[in-house]
């Protein structure tokens, strides 16, 4: 799970805007006219396909259109904030994994809570539009009572702590995100939003070794650009520096952004004035080229991609030819149904033989008749819509590989052994960092009110520390989720009173192990390790701390 903030460059808040983008409305009028239940398809461009629910909190209006008018109403009320009122935080899941609804509105309560915006409205929807389900949440940093703006400085640290916290919580896939190494700026939320590499990164990741020698060894402009030809890119100039493109002009990425020897006065100062690549350089064929692809996806592996990519848009294209026809069978039927109607209306209007009365309760009669046939039609119509998405899924990329697994490709298969082994990796390294006994029926249960612990729903008590600690008493152990010096010390206490002083096994590396020991003699707290070689560091390092008197101490 990775979040990630989306910075603008321009500080000035337009909630509604982002607000109708989340929510798929072509105008502020759509939106307030929009259906009142926050589980409904609210995608009105693109049937559906993109947004699967959305919420509102802490707003008094329900209707997403009215609730955007209500937070751009607190808004102005602050007028002494001139920067950006509103926080915008995309949650990303790996593809593949869809958690539940009441799972993505427990992780979007704790993220908000975790940055002091639990009392705060905002507005959040799932979308659907990439491999990678994902939330987007518009926060309005504007206090609804208050009226302070608030702004959470270094919030990355606290949302990487969040996410580890909420992928043990929910039993997530643990997601490395210093392994990630997110982009800056538009990259890194291209990357949070899709989950596919961004062109920045796979420039550094493709060229960027073979860059740093020809920036060395390098004589000139057409070496970097024959080096950069090899790729299907190309530098030139744009604005008042450079930029690196794609040889077809769609995508660029700022050349000093890769290195920062590619700055335009880097480069100037070394090489001279900008030069033109040659006409031989821009005719050479490229060895590689970018192409999206999932986040470490490696080259072996980006043609089984491709392919992903056409089954899932030729199953984009199939749901759409279904809808279309769906739509014109029942526009067909509504017609049909209008024109009958407009027929038994006009008959009644001719009929004579009906008196003032009676032909008002006939025309009474046929309105409540044609009402609830619109209302049966309506329902009728939502469940055909649904049928058709049910018959039309779109493949997802580990049901791709699956699939293609069964059917014999070897590739697949190699991938979906490297995603499994990668998963367990991470499995065994949230195993690790434990304190336990080895009889745990008599372990006595204990809660540090005065820590502010929070209960999960299995039992296990989590203490977070300001230093960035993470401690989960555990039934019948003791875990440290995130390993410092006071999360250790914690956690030896805490295994100090619930194992009555049993032995102590510690489970994990070889530097949390003599930390557990040096930190039990230290500060002097009474266990004993049932390892022999724990035990011995923990006596030693205690006789050096407090050394018992001597012959020394006897001369004095």
């Amino acid at each position: 799970m990775i979040a990630k903030r989306v910075h603008r460059k321009k500080a000035t808040s337009d909630f509604g805007r982002l607000g109708r983008y989340m929510l798929e409305a072509k105008n502020e009028q759509a939106a307030i006219l929009w259906a009142r239940t926050a589980d409904y398809i609210l995608d009105t461009k693109h049937g559906g396909h993109k947004v699967a629910w959305s919420r509102i909190t802490n707003c008094v209006s329900e209707a997403p259109g009215w609730a955007i008018a209500e937070i751009e109403a607190t808004q102005n009320q602050n007028t002494r904030a001139k920067g950006d009122k509103t926080y915008h935080l995309v949650v990303s899941f790996p593809e593949g994994e869809k958690p539940s609804r009441e799972q993505l509105e427990d992780i979007e309560d704790a993220i908000c809570i975790g940055l002091g915006y639990g009392e705060h409205q905002r507005l959040s929807a799932v979308h659907l539009d990439t491999d990678n389900l994902h939330i987007h949440i518009a926060i309005n940093k504007v206090h609804p009572q208050t009226l302070r703006c608030v702004e959470p400085y270094y919030d990355h640290y606290k949302l990487d702590g969040l996410c580890r916290q909420l992928e043990a919580k929910h039993g997530l896939q643990v997601d490395n995100r210093i392994e990630h190494n997110r982009m800056p700026g538009r990259q890194g939320d291209m990357e949070a939003h899709a989950g596919e590499a961004s062109l920045l990164r796979w420039i550094k990741e493709q060229a960027g070794e073979l860059l740093t020698k020809t920036l060395t060894d390098g004589q000139g402009w057409q070496d970097l650009h024959g080096t950069l030809a090899k790729f299907g890119l190309v530098i030139r100039p744009r604005g008042a520096g450079l930029v690196i493109a794609t040889s077809d002009g769609q995508l660029a990425v700022k050349a000093s952004s890769v290195d920062r020897q590619l700055g335009f006065k880097a480069l100037t100062d070394r090489w001279g004035a900008y030069a033109s690549p040659t006409e031989a350089i821009q005719a050479m064929p490229p060895e590689r080229q970018y192409q999206k692809a999932p986040l470490h996806t490696h080259s072996e592996g980006r043609s089984l991609y491709d392919e992903f990519q056409k089954a899932r848009e030729t199953a984009l294209q199939n749901r759409r030819e279904g809808e279309r026809q769906l739509r014109q069978t029942q526009e067909a039927y509504r017609q049909e149904l209008k024109a009958w109607y407009a027929e038994r209306y006009q008959a009644l209007r001719k009929n004579t033989q009906l008196g003032g009365w009676a032909k008002r309760e006939a025309v009474r009669k046929l309105s409540q008749k044609r009402t609830q046939d619109l209302n049966n039609q309506r329902q009728l119509e939502a469940r055909q819509r649904q049928a058709m998405t049910r018959a039309n899924p779109l493949p997802t990329w580990q049901g791709f590989l699956q699939s293609a697994a069964e059917q014999g490709d070897r590739r697949a298969l190699a991938m979906l052994r490297s995603r499994q082994r990668r998963q367990q990796r991470q499995k065994q390294a949230l195993a690790q960092a434990v304190l336990r006994t080895e009889v745990i029926t008599e372990a006595r249960h204990l809660v540090l009110a005065h820590l502010r612990p929070q209960a999960r729903k299995n039992g296990d008590m989590v203490y977070r520390l300001n230093d960035g600690g993470h401690v989960a008493d555990e039934a019948g152990q003791i875990r440290v989720e995130a390993v410092t010096a006071a999360s250790t010390l914690l956690a030896l206490t805490l295994a100090q009173e619930r194992f009555a002083n049993r032995p102590l096994v510690v489970d994990g590396t070889e530097d949390f192990r003599q930390m557990v020991a040096t930190l039990a003699a230290k500060r002097g707290v009474t266990v004993r390790f049932a390892d022999p070689a724990l035990e011995q560091v923990r006596r030693q390092t205690g006789k050096a701390v407090f050394p018992s008197p001597g012959r020394e101490g006897q001369g004095r």
